[in-house]
């Protein structure tokens, strides 16, 4: 096959990025792989690590509404809007889990101070969100739980 710039000289490979044949000339290698010198360019031209801001008060009320609404279901809802599915599927369970725990207590005797624990979990899954979000915006390294 002959090079797509060049058409008297044979390919040497195929870029990995647009599939066009290129020649020993044409052809550049860009972390491992074979890419035309367009291709080379485009990607040069674009940061490798961008930086998706993300809306701490949105992370806030995404979290705010969403265990206000499910009664705990998607508590984790501004941390999964952050990126981080794992921490927030967590965050969704153990409040799942102190709400079960409440309501057998309840059944046995009625106490209302262990309604506090929820209440305050969800007051620290709201800071968390906000907070990893500004993290995010700033440039900070922010990891997923289990990662």
């Amino acid at each position: 096959m002959k090079c797509y710039v060049h058409p008297g000289a044979e390919g040497v490979g195929t870029c990995t990025n647009c599939g066009k044949v290129v020649c020993s000339e044409c052809v550049v290698e860009v972390d491992g792989k074979l890419l035309c010198k367009a291709c080379a360019a485009k990607k040069a031209e674009r940061p490798a690590n961008v930086i998706v801001k993300k809306d701490p008060l949105l992370a806030l009320i995404l979290s705010f509404l969403g265990g206000l609404i499910t009664g705990g279901l998607l508590l984790g809802l501004g941390q999964i809007y952050n990126g981080q599915i794992k921490k927030g599927i967590i965050i969704a369970i153990i409040s799942l889990f102190m709400w079960a725990i409440i309501a057998v207590i309840s059944l046995i005797i009625c106490c209302l101070p262990a309604m506090l624990l929820p209440l305050a979990f969800w007051l620290w899954a709201l800071y968390d969100a906000y907070t990893t979000a500004n993290k995010i915006n700033d440039g900070e390294p922010v990891k997923d739980w289990l990662d």
